[in-house]
């Protein structure tokens, strides 16, 4: 390996498809496709802003942006910019 490869050699390895076909073939049935989800969890048709707040920003903001495509209404008082460390501080 080069000087110049190693400098870009973060030490993870990428995943292994072949685990997650295997896992998601076993799983699969926990998931219902007409639902969605995040990390998981299963997330209401129309979150909530406790359930919204539980989430990290990146999460929190495509929660929105599904939300606002399909013309969802969200509770009044969910700010997508506010605090992750605001959040769960509460």
């Amino acid at each position: 390996m080069s000087g110049i490869d190693a400098d870009f050699l973060d030490g993870e390895r990428p995943p292994d498809a072949k685990k997650a076909e295997a896992w998601w073939a076993k799983e699969r049935g926990r998931f219902d496709p007409a639902t969605a989800w995040q990390m998981g969890v299963r997330i209401s048709p129309t979150p909530t802003t406790t359930e919204l707040d539980a989430r990290p920003l990146d999460i929190r903001r495509d929660l929105f942006l599904r939300a606002r495509a399909h013309e969802q209404k969200l509770d009044p008082g969910f700010d997508v910019e506010r605090s992750v460390s605001f959040t769960r501080a509460r």
